[in-house]
């Protein structure tokens, strides 16, 4: 019998599993405290969806519930558009949205992994009989028409299951095309709320930086830095020394990208000389911005500090701000 978890269904659902509910990502967005306006701030294009489609990518033998892929695309059609957050016809980067859906359904306790979805998988034919698990996987991915390195494919998911009795999965299957309907409209949201950080008010951005998903700030910490959001410097700044590594990361990147050199202060005290690796993302970052404090401190952290290693970044970072200063006329 064919195992419930096919590799790639395993992996999406690992990505998926464990994350918050999807609807919550843009009602934090609503319910987010929004600054004033914002200025200095370079939107990017917003995305206009093109062609919109979706299939049902579950294996013939295991496809014991069938979704309607066609209710699913007219659900997401009517999303997308009452979104307002992409383009209209004829406006902004246009974009194809393909919608793959699967789905197992799983006989727990048969397999040898643990939780409720780990077992074998049903097979189309056999004797359907006792109870299942029914997992859905929604894949949503956004793909450019055009070659602008800027317009980046994205991708998001969602996941629902359900407990069923397999002698009654006829009548089971409108609730299993509800679970389906409810993980698009969730992984839908994900990407509405992203396309909104990406081209919309500067004030989402702003908003979702004091999100309580993790995963929804460090989002928006990016798109500060794709759009240059630099009003936002001194917010970012504040998370430099976030407990959560991928924060403070995503924070040093995106002040590297606005590339302010009033950056420069806030790393220098953010400097944790006893994590290397923490210290040489800092000091590339701090060589990226440039200008004299950058070189100062550099210089001073190159010839004076009394650890070899940490001196060696030091003067690798000034060497390559040196490299890129403009000469002297």
């Amino acid at each position: 019998m064919q195992t419930a978890r096919l590799a790639w269904f395993a992996l999406a659902l690992a990505a998926t599993c464990g994350c918050k509910p999807k609807r919550a990502t843009r009602a934090a967005l609503d319910a987010g405290a929004v600054d004033a306006a914002l200025a200095d701030d370079y939107p990017l294009p917003r995305a206009r969806i093109g062609k919109l489609s979706v299939r049902d990518v579950t294996p013939e033998p295991l496809r014991v519930f069938t979704v309607d892929a066609a209710a699913l695309e007219a659900a997401a059609r009517k999303a997308i558009d009452g979104s307002a957050a992409f383009a209209a016809a004829g406006e902004g980067e246009p974009y194809d949205l393909r919608i793959d859906v699967a789905s197992v359904t799983v006989k727990p306790g048969t397999g040898s992994g643990t939780g409720t979805g780990t077992g074998d998988a049903v097979e189309v034919g056999k004797r359907l009989k006792g109870p299942a698990v029914v997992q859905i996987l929604i894949e949503a991915t956004l793909t450019p028409r055009s070659g602008d390195p800027e317009a980046a494919e994205r991708v998001t998911r969602g996941v629902a299951e359900r407990e069923v009795k397999l002698e009654a999965h006829v009548e089971a299957a409108p609730r299993v095309q509800a679970d389906a309907e409810r993980a698009l409209a969730g992984t839908l949201d994900d990407l509405i709320a992203e396309e909104r950080l990406r081209s919309g008010d500067p004030a989402e951005i702003a908003a979702a930086l004091g999100a309580p998903d993790p995963e929804l700030r460090a989002m928006a910490i990016r798109y500060a830095g794709a759009r240059r959001s630099r009003t936002l410097v001194g917010r970012l700044a504040g998370f430099l020394r976030d407990p959560d590594s991928a924060i403070r990361d995503a924070a040093i990147g995106a002040l590297v990208d606005i590339g302010d050199p009033a950056a420069v202060k806030p790393l220098t005290d953010a400097v944790e000389f006893k994590d290397t690796g923490s210290m040489r993302r800092i000091l590339d970052a701090i060589a990226a911005l440039g200008g004299d404090e950058a070189d100062s401190y550099l210089d001073l952290v190159a010839s004076g500090h009394e650890d070899e290693r940490i001196r060696a970044l030091a003067q690798s970072a000034l060497d390559r701000l040196r490299r890129k200063a403009p000469k002297p006329k």
